[in-house]
């Protein structure tokens, strides 16, 4: 899979889709291979980023809305666009360590999941976040540095290669 986080200019231009399938095709990877992320920022008026979703969803592409509950976080508006994923801000997943916005994120995380889309759990950094986030979502995605810190290609390509060295369990 490719994601492509992409903004309000391409959103609006009118030309990434163009773009996108000429390039694809050109170097012979497949639409479905291809998840574009929408930031709530790139979210300009509703008619046009409805019409940008749909297009791509006729060509295969994945929709990913992404950092959800950073701004404008609006249920109704999602509910109205064709995505696949929406991936959770780790400002919300931070209010599973306060008790009194655990509250919040789990209303907020019940509605979502209502929507029958993945969850994606942005910003994981302890193993009380992972555990309440996996037994309470347990087909969601949980991303963050519980697992690993940003690695460049180098670190990751020197990762895999241990692992691949270690037996198996």
């Amino acid at each position: 899979m490719i994601s492509l986080n992409i903004g309000r200019t391409e959103i609006e231009d009118g030309q990434f889709i163009k773009i996108l399938c000429r390039e694809c095709l050109v170097n012979s990877i497949p639409l479905s291979l291809i998840k574009v992320e929408l930031s709530e920022k790139a979210v300009s008026t509703a008619d046009i980023l409805e019409g940008f979703c749909q297009a791509l969803k006729s060509l295969g592409v994945r929709i990913s809305i992404d950092d959800f509950g950073v701004q404008n976080s609006n249920l109704a508006r999602i509910s109205l666009l064709e995505y696949d994923e929406i991936k959770i801000d780790k400002s919300l997943v931070d209010g599973i360590n306060e008790h009194y916005k655990q509250n919040i994120f789990v209303i907020f995380s019940d509605a979502l999941a209502r929507l029958n889309k993945t969850l994606v759990f942005e910003g994981v950094e302890s193993e009380t976040q992972y555990r309440f986030i996996a037994d309470r979502y347990p087909d969601a995605l949980i991303q963050g540095w519980y697992f690993s810190k940003s690695l460049t290609i180098d670190e990751l390509t020197q990762q895999l290669n241990n692992d691949k060295q270690k037996p198996a369990r």
